[in-house]
């Protein structure tokens, strides 16, 4: 049954590449200083002991109406455990990748995966593909081809793009600074909406995940609303350190 469950939240994270339970307790909000930005690869920073955990929720929609109609969450951990020089010299780190479905159940492993640190690009490799993270030096605006590195039809390369840097974010336990937005997809109309975006906080590493693949359409019964169907994936950094 475990093995079973654990399929299946795989084939939902699938989606995202690319702890804490609720409380009536006030939370403590932490506020996330940086120093003057000195290396911009520090927006993936990967020394070794590092960790990242995430609550991921997936929502479906049905189109009957606004209201999500299946719900699946469960909870990533990130651990850096290994850095080396490849044989070009570039710097390239490993992470290990956990899972569990409860704050109370042990964690999973599920996976490894790189970032490799190229001397403009900084590159995720998951899996046999690879997609190109950050460039660097960041500028708003810029756009690059998240699929240099892999064999894909060019008629279908997608487009990163820098939408933000240097602002502040606030998540529920914690306020940055210092961070950086990348768009990953940005597709809307009256009907659909395509959107996808990575949030990175400066020494810290990727702190929100949104994937968002939402249709409208008209309601007969009623033409002031609309209904809506597909779905909603959201990776949050609920804790952090090292």
């Amino acid at each position: 049954m475990l093995k079973s469950k654990l399929l299946y939240l795989n084939v939902i994270l699938s989606f995202v590449i690319a702890i804490v339970g609720t409380s009536c307790k006030k939370t403590e909000i932490i506020s996330v200083i940086s120093p003057k930005v000195v290396s911009y690869q520090d927006y993936m920073p990967s020394q070794i002991g590092l960790f990242r955990t995430y609550a991921v929720d997936s929502f479906k929609y049905n189109g009957n109406s606004d209201k999500v109609y299946d719900t699946v969450s469960y909870f990533i951990k990130e651990i850096c455990i290994a850095t080396k020089l490849d044989s070009n010299g570039m710097r390239v780190t490993t992470f290990n990748r956990q899972l569990r479905t409860d704050p109370t159940d042990k964690w999973q492993n599920i996976g490894e995966f790189n970032i490799i640190y190229r001397e403009k690009y900084i590159v995720e490799s998951n899996q046999n593909l690879n997609l190109v993270k950050l460039i660097i030096p960041p500028e708003v605006g810029k756009t690059w081809n998240p699929n240099d590195f892999n064999n894909i039809d060019t008629l279908n390369v997608g487009s990163s793009k820098y939408a933000t840097l240097h602002k502040p974010w606030s998540l529920p336990k914690y306020n940055f600074d210092s961070t950086t937005t990348v768009e990953l997809k940005n597709d809307r109309d009256f009907i659909n909406r395509i959107y996808e975006a990575e949030v990175y906080a400066y020494r810290v590493g990727l702190i929100r995940f949104e994937k968002d693949s939402l249709d409208r359409q008209p309601n007969q019964a009623d033409t002031t609303n609309r209904l809506v169907r597909g779905f909603k994936i959201t990776k949050t950094l609920i804790e952090y350190g090292k």
